[in-house]
């Protein structure tokens, strides 16, 4: 049985997390041009009318109207979750990742207003953490989207990020792949086999069209390997002072249509986001 980062020492921990983060340098400097093309769930009407809504509801509620918000996206990948934010004039972000390709696309979609309000940093985030809780620096809102599946100690992670957000501050996790818990002999899960199978099937045959080489999952996505991301993990990281807003667990497919059918009419889920809010300040 795979051991989690959790059980292991130190010294392994800290092997396997360097190893984890080279995996991660090397696959998106490689699909940085084709990120898209590769996720279209990520890009879809369902998904991204989520995330909208998402971040009109962190900016609603930090948003006085004479306020700066500051955004720290963390994990930003070509921009986004933070495209969501950034649509609003009273909001500067700041957009990091280990990816320095990544961040070029990201750089070149924004325009000229938008890029005055952003700042792109190319390091690791736990580093970048690491650096800012030195300083002292905190933020309106840390959001990360899609990063949590690449890391090896979630709650440690989701722990340093929280001491980032400001009083009356939000995290947001936007989708991360759900452990599922599903009875392997029900009828649900028969159907979620089939609609999963059915849109890897039709994905694939539209990448060959397209000439792009289909990714493969290993070390850089982690917690894949483990099964996917246990949002309970992220709630136990979150600590004493900041309770959970909304947790709300979906499907998502690379087609709309499919993803209408695994969640409207099967009732399966395999992703998650998590809304959570600084109510008490303990530093």
């Amino acid at each position: 049985m795979m051991r989690t980062g959790c059980e292991m020492s130190d010294p392994e921990l800290g092997d396997l997390e360097s190893r984890v983060v080279a995996a991660n340098m090397r696959l998106h400097a490689e699909q940085a041009k084709v990120y898209r093309a590769l996720n279209p769930q990520l890009y879809n009407f369902y998904n991204q009318r989520r995330m909208r809504r998402d971040a009109d509801f962190i900016v609603n509620h930090l948003d006085d109207g004479r306020h700066t918000v500051n955004i720290l996206d963390l994990g930003c990948g070509t921009g986004l979750l933070s495209s969501h934010f950034l649509r609003y004039e009273r909001c500067n972000v700041t957009a990091l990742d280990l990816s320095a390709e990544m961040l070029s696309i990201f750089r070149e979609s924004v325009s000229k207003e938008q890029a005055d309000r952003l700042t792109l940093v190319n390091q690791e985030a736990s580093e970048f953490i690491a650096d800012s809780i030195k300083k002292e620096t905190l933020y309106s809102a840390v959001v990360m989207s899609a990063l949590l599946h690449h890391l090896v100690d979630i709650g440690e992670f989701v722990r340093s990020a929280c001491k980032l957000i400001a009083p009356n501050g939000f995290l947001y996790v936007a989708f991360e792949p759900l452990r599922q818990d599903i009875d392997r002999h029900s009828s649900r899960y028969c159907c979620h086999r089939a609609v999963r199978s059915l849109d890897e099937t039709c994905f694939n045959v539209e990448l060959r069209l397209r000439g792009i080489k289909p990714e493969t999952k290993g070390l850089a996505d982690y917690q894949l390997i483990l099964g996917g991301v246990d949002p309970r993990d992220v709630v136990t990281g979150l600590g004493g002072g900041i309770e959970v807003v909304t947790l709300k667990k979906f499907c998502v497919r690379r087609s709309s249509i499919l993803a209408f059918v695994s969640g409207s009419i099967i009732g399966s889920e395999n992703s998650f986001s998590l809304i959570a809010r600084r109510v008490e300040w303990l530093y």
